[in-house]
């Protein structure tokens, strides 16, 4: 098995929430390799996944049978979110490479392979596009496009390993359908996604 047998997923969020994800039980249209393949008993990777679309989508992650891992700088709200659906919480920054490495080895930790990672986290903290200064847009980027691609990294050989996985990056075009400025900062980084 190589990398190549691990499928990548878009998901996309807008005022209808997240389109592109079918979890009953199994990954559908996944791509040829991952079609039916049987969640249950996997561990699942949420970032971000202590409220809004990340925490929907942990929740329906555990309905179809896996022990999800959420990881997020919310700690309130992740230990809330995590009790709620039955998953487990690490704090992460996933912005920093330490924080990315946090929540995949308690993944790895947890019985069962990862099965599925969900590449959530994002936004733009502090000011936005035009205001941002260079270490504000670097750590747009870091949250945004590195903690993604780390996460991937560090993922890619385990499920490759086992048979397979399904990676998942959400990503947001909003700004570029709204017309919003203050929010082009978290839609140019994520869309290389």
């Amino acid at each position: 098995m190589s990398s190549s047998d691990v499928t990548w997923g878009v998901a996309g969020c807008g005022e209808g929430g997240v389109f592109g994800l079918s979890l009953a039980g199994r990954i559908v249209g996944a791509g040829a390799q991952n079609a039916g393949m049987d969640l249950a008993g996997l561990t699942a990777v949420v970032t971000g996944g202590a409220k809004g679309i990340g925490a929907g989508i942990a929740e329906r992650l555990v309905a179809a049978g896996m022990h999800v891992v959420i990881a997020d700088l919310d700690e309130n709200a992740g230990v809330a979110t995590a009790a709620r659906i039955g998953g487990s919480f690490v704090r992460a920054d996933v912005a920093t490479t330490a924080g990315v490495r946090a929540a995949i080895d308690t993944a790895r930790r947890r019985p069962g392979r990862i099965g599925v990672l969900v590449n959530n986290a994002g936004g733009v903290e502090g000011p936005g596009f035009p205001a941002a200064g260079p270490a504000e847009w670097e750590h747009t980027l870091d949250l945004n496009l590195r903690a993604v691609m780390l996460a991937t990294q560090l993922v890619l050989a385990p499920m490759a390993g086992h048979g397979g996985g399904v990676i998942i990056n959400v990503s947001c075009s909003f700004a570029a359908c709204s017309g919003r400025v203050a929010v082009a900062g978290r839609a140019s980084s994520r869309s290389p996604l």
